[in-house]
């Protein structure tokens, strides 16, 4: 199961809410699960933000 991708309902950090986003499962802990938020936006992101996630760089083959 480790790296599959998932919908989770993930926390916001500037207020107290949530929304359903998609992440990356990378393992589980014995009262956590280890998750990488994904977004499309990221160069959109602020600083802060973008310390919240990792960018996921696309390289195409031809």
């Amino acid at each position: 199961m480790a790296q599959d991708l998932y919908w989770a309902y993930v926390g916001l950090t500037d207020i107290v809410d949530g929304k359903t986003r998609p992440v990356l499962y990378i393992r589980q802990t014995k009262k956590d699960y280890i998750v990488f938020r994904l977004s499309s936006q990221y160069d959109n992101k602020s600083d802060f933000i973008k310390r919240k996630y990792i960018e996921i760089l696309c390289t195409r083959q031809k």
